[in-house]
């Protein structure tokens, strides 16, 4: 009897050792630090890209409820269309282009399609009809980006100085 009372008595001291160091430590580190340079965004007239250069913690790093997953961007995109100016902004039936809209439509460049979202969204402030910035400059892909506060003047006044232009491809 005696000896398991001091064999039980060992293992609770040591383990409250363990317990006790582990309740001590209590705070967050990270044990190793790395610069992981470059990237940014590019953009051309349909496409963007937007990436990190370098990533060498590739993996994930846990620990309690917390979870960190470090490496290259996951393969995800955002789906575009041809435009062929900032009033080109629908398919010919007038559902909008990608990203707003779906991918998979007929769009053979400015046509009432545009006319008909447009008006159908403006007064909503609908996303499709952001297409300048606020005093009346076309957005990227098509222009610089400035200031910009959703849909504006700036938005109705580009898109009839161009809509009457057309464009096709």
């Amino acid at each position: 009897m005696t000896r398991t009372v001091a064999i039980r008595s060992a293992a609770v001291f040591f383990g409250s050792l363990v317990f006790s160091r582990a309740a001590l430590a209590g705070s967050f580190s990270v044990p190793w630090y790395t610069i992981d340079g470059g990237g940014g965004t590019s953009t051309g007239i349909v496409y963007s890209v937007s990436g990190t250069i370098g990533q060498p913690d590739a993996g994930t790093l846990s620990g309690s409820t917390f979870t960190i997953k470090g490496g290259f961007w996951p393969g995800t995109s955002t789906p575009t269309a041809p435009r062929c100016s900032p009033a080109d902004i629908a398919y010919d039936d007038g559902a909008p282009l990608p990203p707003i809209g779906p991918a998979g439509g007929v769009n053979n460049g400015v046509t009432e399609g545009d006319y008909n979202l447009f008006f159908a969204t403006f007064f909503d402030a609908g996303a499709a009809c952001d297409i300048a910035n606020d005093d009346g400059t076309p957005l990227p892909p098509f222009g610089t980006l400035a200031t910009n506060n959703g849909v504006t003047e700036g938005d109705y006044n580009l898109f009839f100085a161009i809509f009457f232009d057309g464009c096709s491809f």
